[in-house]
């Protein structure tokens, strides 16, 4: 991996806080290192450590790229150097500070020890975090924002959305001044001791987080969970040795190739849980719940996993059209939260409903904020993320969005709504982001639960057509249809009577519950109808775009946020299409409050030229009634001026291309499991003609069973070269070009260094030439 000079000599040699005693600058480097006997006691046991855990070189190795960090990203190696250096060094600084406070306020030096006590404060806050109280959500780079964000991922900041720890910490460093200008240097050494405290609440609650998203290669948090690791062994080997030898021994890392491994995280929990009672910590300080957990219980959702329960009260889902075979009853009470956001006198009321009420078992809010641990290995949740981000959080090598999270993208732009006070657009975005998003996620859920085959644990479907209902969007459908000449169709508009008819038909995988989902071709065969309902989700989102391009201006001031919004909603699915370039453009002219009616023509064109990317057509959109500027929609089937014989079928292999392009957006957002499993199963291209082949992959386009013959010259050719050269002991192009790709995304093997862009070349170059 490539070194970092500039950084190691920051790092080193500083560069923005002058020392005056010597003329040069403070660094990291020369601070970390204590002067006072307590915490040398300390950084001694971070001297000591083993087990292959070095803390004191964690920080400068992840700049350098040296050691355990040679075979990881940049990207990786960003993240692990900014949590070593706060939770490590910085850490060890502001202990040192205090205990230096503590030194100068024993021998009656009072501005001595008032300028450790405010260096204390600074190093554990850092100047980023601004002047206004509470600090920043995203700004920050030290201690303090570790918190803040440990706060916002666990879901338990306070009312006004800052860390509860960071508001304590704050508190002690005023009341340790006081006491330092008042010599009352053992009420301030209670300070140091209250600190130190909730500087190590702040650890358990990193290493929880971290363990528990620890998967695998694709995962940041393997190796953040390594870093965490080695900023509170310490402490734990100081409160009981056996805590940190079980941390040690669970949390591993090694290079070259890359091996992280996080395993037995019952273990990793139960002695941090030792810990915090060793060390009087307060519970309820802690977002991880780590005090409370069952073996095998997550830290950060501690409900248990749904217990479905058979519908014996009759109730029935559009109309009377689906009858969910579980009880779905008070999933459809989201009827009544949606309608108090939407009817709320005042934005605080709207806001109440939307973060605090959960009769359906978690609030809409949550529907965001989880959706990065329930959605994290689905596509069309990554493929929003992909298109949505617009910059990366280097300290921990997140994407963000407007600021935050990219993964909490729905939560931030409602939040937005509210923030501004525009209660009718964050009324909106719960329906077309929070719950749409949902329901798709339950679909997926529903295709996973066919095949693991267990009948008891089929319901996910159900849940999905009650989301379409009681989340408000049958009936925005129902209103959206007659504006765009969408009769109605045995009680329902068109496209909700493409959706319910599919939501039936998928519900027949799951009534046969000791048959269907075990049949042949079952699972391809729903996930072809998950599709389809996608789709058409999809259809009554373009709708609604629409309908607020052609109704701009009108008697609503916030008619502009509205075509901002739908085009978050939107405007994702064309990104998704591969066609970045177009995405941009439309991005710029319709969701950046810069919307003109002039662009109406580019823009409906451009949505109607990827209805066939989207599995839609000119029908299943309809024509908006009135403007003129509305362009007329063709289905056009034709392939870079190629018109083939039969279109339909000629377009769904073309749509291999899509996954290819799904494939290398996925890749760049290091989600190399979903990347492979496109390559392998496939996604967009489904052999109507060979049902016992159904969907076929990319992998599958090179083998015999699938092509159906391998009698042509350039086959040949290639295999010949492959066995005369006896390359990778593979005789056919097909296991070459497919050895490849599992190496480029996998840790190990011949691009154990690599970086994720050149993974990602690899991988297109291989797709395209085999």
């Amino acid at each position: 991996m490539e070194a970092t000079p500039l950084a190691a000599d920051i790092y080193n040699n500083g560069r923005n806080v002058d020392d005056t005693s010597t003329g040069k600058y403070f660094s990291i480097d020369g601070i970390r290192a204590p002067d006072t006997a307590d915490v040398q006691d300390l950084w001694s046991s971070y001297l000591a450590e083993g087990n292959g855990y070095n803390p004191t070189s964690i920080s400068q190795n992840a700049i350098e790229g040296t050691t355990e960090f040679e075979s990881t990203s940049p990207l990786k190696n960003s993240a692990a150097a900014s949590l070593a250096l706060a939770t490590i060094d910085m850490h060890i600084a502001t202990l040192d500070s205090m205990y230096q406070a503590k030194t100068a306020c024993t021998a009656k030096k009072q501005q001595q020890a008032s300028s450790f006590w405010d260096r204390a404060a600074a190093i554990t806050i850092g100047w980023a975090e601004g002047a206004s109280e509470g600090g920043s959500d995203t700004d920050g780079h030290l201690f303090f924002q570790i918190a803040q964000e440990l706060c916002e991922h666990f879901d338990s900041c306070d009312e006004n959305g800052h860390s509860k720890i960071n508001n304590l910490v704050v508190e002690e460093f005023i009341n340790g001044l006081q006491y330092v200008r008042t010599f009352q240097c053992d009420r301030l050494q209670s300070s140091i001791d209250t600190i130190a405290t909730l500087l190590q609440a702040v650890l358990v609650d990193n290493l929880a987080f971290h363990t528990q998203f620890a998967s695998d290669f694709d995962d940041m948090h393997c190796l953040l969970a390594y870093v965490s690791a080695n900023a509170i062994v310490p402490f734990l080997r100081a409160a009981a040795p056996e805590l940190a030898n079980t941390v040690e021994a669970k949390i591993r890392v090694a290079s070259n190739p890359l091996i992280c491994v996080v395993e037995d995280r019952d273990a990793i929990y139960s002695s941090l849980k030792n810990f915090v009672t060793l060390s009087a910590i307060d519970c309820d300080l802690l977002g991880s719940q780590v005090c409370g957990l069952d073996a095998g219980q997550s830290p950060i959702d501690s409900n248990p996993d749904t217990v479905y329960t058979s519908n014996n009260s009759g109730h029935t889902v559009a109309n009377g059209e689906y009858v969910p075979d579980v009880d779905v009853k008070d999933l459809s009470k989201l009827k009544q939260v949606i309608q108090g956001i939407c009817n709320a006198v005042d934005t605080t009321s709207a806001r109440n409903s939307y973060e605090d009420e959960d009769t359906i078992g978690m609030s809409i809010k949550s529907m965001s904020l989880y959706a990065k641990y329930r959605m994290d290995d689905e596509l069309l949740f990554n493929q929003y993320v992909y298109a949505l981000y617009d910059d990366v959080d280097k300290t921990d090598g997140s994407f963000m969005f407007d600021g935050r999270p990219a993964t909490e993208y729905a939560h931030t732009i409602a939040s937005d709504a509210f923030d501004a006070e525009i209660i009718n657009t964050g009324c909106l975005a719960v329906k077309v982001l929070h719950v749409w998003m949902w329901i798709v996620h339950k679909l997926q859920l529903a295709v996973q639960q066919c095949d693991e085959g267990v009948p008891e644990n089929y319901g996910a479907i159900d849940e999905a057509a009650t989301l379409w209902e009681s989340g408000l969007l049958f009936q925005m459908a129902e209103n959206l249809g007659p504006r765009f000449g969408h009769q109605q169709m045995n009680g329902m508009t068109y496209l909700n009577r493409q959706i319910i008819d599919r939501l039936n038909s998928a519900q027949v995988y799951h009534q046969d519950k000791a048959n269907s989902c075990q049949s042949k071709n079952a699972l391809g065969g729903l996930r072809v109808i998950v599709k389809e309902i996608v789709s058409y989700m999809t259809a009554v989102l373009i709708q609604k775009l629409i309908v607020a391009m052609v109704d701009y201006p009108n008697s609503s001031s916030t008619q502009e946020d509205m075509v901002e919004l739908m085009s978050f909603a939107v405007l994702p699915r064309i990104m998704g299409c591969g066609h970045e370039e177009l995405y941009y453009d439309l991005y710029e002219k319709l969701a950046t409050r810069s919307f003109d009616k002039s662009s109406i023509p580019f823009a409906t064109t451009a949505i109607h030229s990827h209805l066939n990317c989207l599995g839609l057509s000119c029908d299943d959109i309809g024509t908006v009634s009135g403007p003129v500027l509305y362009p007329v929609c063709s289905d056009n089937f034709d392939i870079a001026g190629y018109v083939p014989v039969n279109p339909i079928a000629t377009n769904t292999i073309a749509k291999l291309d899509l996954d290819a392009a799904a494939i290398n957006q996925m890749i760049q957002l290091e989600k190399y499991d979903i990347a492979t499993n496109i390559y392998l199963e496939g996604h967009n291209y489904y052999d109507y003609d060979k049902e016992d082949i159904g969907f076929v992959s990319l992998r599958r386009m090179t083998q015999s069973a699938t092509i159906g013959y391998t009698s042509f010259p350039q086959y040949e050719l290639y295999s010949s070269y492959f066995s005369e050269n006896g390359i990778e002991n593979k005789p056919d192009p097909g296991a070459f070009a497919h050895q490849i790709f599992m190496d480029a995304t996998s840790p190990e093997g011949r691009f154990a260094p690599a970086t994720t862009e050149q993974r990602r070349s690899v991988v297109e170059i291989t797709l395209a030439s085999f």
